[in-house]
């Protein structure tokens, strides 16, 4: 058997948000952003809103926030190095756990003038043969 041509190893690619992000709160050496990589990968709102996952530091972050846009990349970078304790802590990335809204949904708020978690309650509550009744009975278009 020779060799397999189109078949490539898949290199991994580096996330050198991650390596920031342990650097400042970690190994506090402050010369990663020497590197052209890691630089161009220094995203201040990224960096910004993993360090307020944790609740310990959350209200130094929001202090430095109002300074983001006034700092470069590498002086918020000293100062967040500087000002951020030591921590090795694990920190859940919250996402939002907003729902998408339907089109049923927005015409059940709209004729009934109520929010929009409210109609979808309704909606739940009720189940989707209601808005076949409500779309026949009133004429709404769903």
């Amino acid at each position: 058997m020779g060799k397999r041509e189109g078949l490539k190893k898949q290199e991994k690619s580096k996330n050198y948000l991650f390596d920031i992000l342990n650097d400042i709160k970690l190994y506090k050496k402050g010369n990663l952003l020497d590197s052209s990589e890691y630089e161009k990968s220094f995203d201040k709102f990224m960096i910004m809103r993993f360090l307020s996952m944790n609740d310990d530091i959350c209200e130094v972050i929001n202090y430095v926030n109002d300074f983001q846009d006034i700092l470069s990349k590498k002086q918020l970078y000293k100062l967040l190095i500087e000002l951020v304790p030591i921590t090795k802590s694990y920190d859940p990335y919250i996402k939002s756990n907003a729902e998408e809204i339907s089109e049923g949904a927005k015409k059940v708020a709209e004729y009934y003038q109520c929010s929009i978690k409210d109609a979808n309650d309704y909606i739940k509550i009720m189940g989707v043969d209601w808005l076949d009744i409500l779309k026949s009975k009133f004429g709404l278009t769903i």
